[in-house]
């Protein structure tokens, strides 16, 4: 937040500017959640007024029919909701089958029919769908994961003015508010470590969206001219298959888009593309994305391997082994989920369900080893608002925590008979869930 000079000639009217910029900018966060893990990509809200508990019968406000098969997040601007799926052409699959509307054949997982690939916006007080266009219709390059795949795996991102959503090898897309398209790329095919699918998201940030293509071929990171999908600057990666998003941090005045990854966590400049500092550690196939606070960024991965880290801003070139760790753990971290940092607390959620919680700044253990009562699978990264830590198996279980360096559950909430493998969005009055075949909308009666 930029700092306020008071002059003594204007003392009133500057603090009242002040007082207001800063009420706009807390509204802002209550009410939006505009890309992958929400304001700042730290998953945490200032929204209030959210329900504890639910079901079938209580404080479900609205449960909409979702087309086609995605896990994307939902992102939200104001009244809207912007997501993404993937409509299956066709089957050559029975009933039943497990793979069916996955466009997987039975001899393996090359796709085997088209697919439409599909931005929806609706309505966020009644889940009605005001728009849902049609970015692309193809046959994908490559298939997915049989337990945890689609071809509609990332979270759209939105300034409010346009929202932009990728899908990957079937290309980058820009739309204004009302559904009309503003320009596409196409960024070629990727080519993921057996099949496994493509799933990180685009996010803008001023004058530009950044997008990672970590893959088999040639991985680079690339900042786009959000008014027009032209490369501003492009830099290979050194990298493998990863499936995490970038995140932009702000320290002593430089502005750095740092990404996880399993040859380095690395921070580019976010003027020309230049490495900033590069930090060796991570497991493979690195998933969670990064989050920030105190000073420091902190990664996660848990492939192969298990690997935390909380590393102090202000380094540059390799770091690796240098007192820029500030701490860091080896035990129960993550494939998919990502960590969230909560005031002082530190908060990983696994694949199985075992949480452990840590002081951010030193990584003291408050607590650790702990199962999420019922829930025995999870995909979804934990969220917080309003003092309360949301955490959502993939059997439709969500554990609300009390924040704190206790372990204390408040509530246990189920939407049975679907299946969640996207992660929660926050906004004032609400949460909003999206199952694999239902958007939900969660707020109290």
């Amino acid at each position: 937040m930029k700092d306020i000079i008071l002059l003594a000639s204007i003392l009133i009217l500057t603090a009242a500017a002040g007082s207001a910029g800063a009420d706009s900018a807390a509204q802002d966060e209550a009410t939006n959640w505009p890309q992958w893990r929400g304001p700042g990509s730290g998953a945490v809200s200032s929204a209030a007024g959210l329900p504890e508990t639910w079901s079938a019968e209580e404080n479900i406000a609205w449960k909409t029919a979702i087309p086609g098969v995605g896990h994307g997040s939902p992102s939200v601007w104001g009244d809207r909701i912007f997501l993404i799926t993937a409509i299956p052409q066709g089957e050559d699959l029975p009933e039943g089958h497990p793979d069916r509307g996955r466009g997987i054949g039975p001899g393996g997982p090359n796709p085997t029919i088209q697919f439409s690939f599909e931005v929806l916006c609706l309505e966020r007080s009644d889940g009605k769908i005001i728009w849902q266009r049609t970015a692309r219709v193809a046959k994908p390059a490559e298939g997915v994961n049989r337990l945890k795949g689609s071809y509609a795996n990332s979270t759209p991102s939105t300034d409010g003015e346009h929202v932009y959503v990728s899908f990957g090898s079937e290309g980058i897309y820009c739309y204004d508010m009302d559904g009309e398209l503003v320009w596409e790329r196409d960024l070629g095919d990727m080519k993921i470590a057996f099949n496994n699918g493509e799933g990180a998201s685009p996010v803008v940030y001023g004058d530009r969206v950044i997008v990672i293509w970590d893959h088999q071929g040639q991985s680079f990171i690339t900042a786009l001219d959000k008014q027009t999908g032209e490369d501003i600057w492009r830099a290979d990666r050194d990298e493998m298959s990863n499936w995490t998003t970038p995140v932009l941090i702000e320290h002593e005045g430089a502005r750095q888009i740092v990404t996880n990854g399993t040859t380095r966590v690395r921070a580019y400049d976010f003027e020309t593309g230049a490495v900033a500092w590069e930090c060796a550690g991570m497991t493979v196939a690195a998933i969670p994305t990064l989050v920030q606070g105190h000073g420091m960024i902190y990664a996660t991965s848990g492939y192969m391997g298990q690997a935390l880290m909380a590393i102090r801003l202000g380094g540059s070139g390799d770091i690796t082994e240098s007192d820029s760790v500030a701490w860091s753990h080896d035990k129960g971290t993550p494939y998919v989920p990502s960590p969230l940092l909560y005031g002082d607390e530190f908060y990983v959620v696994n694949d199985k369900g075992i949480v452990q919680c840590r002081d951010a700044e030193t990584g003291a253990e408050h607590y650790s080893g702990v199962r999420l009562p019922g829930v025995y699978a999870v995909s979804a990264s934990p969220v917080a608002a309003a003092g309360k830590v949301y955490m959502l198996g993939e059997e439709g279980r969500m554990v609300v925590l009390k924040a704190g360096t206790e372990f204390e559950v408040l509530a246990e909430n189920v939407i049975e008979g679907e299946r969640f493998l996207a992660s929660p969005a926050i906004v004032d009055g609400g949460l909003i869930l999206r199952g694999e075949t239902h958007l939900y909308s969660i707020s109290k009666n």
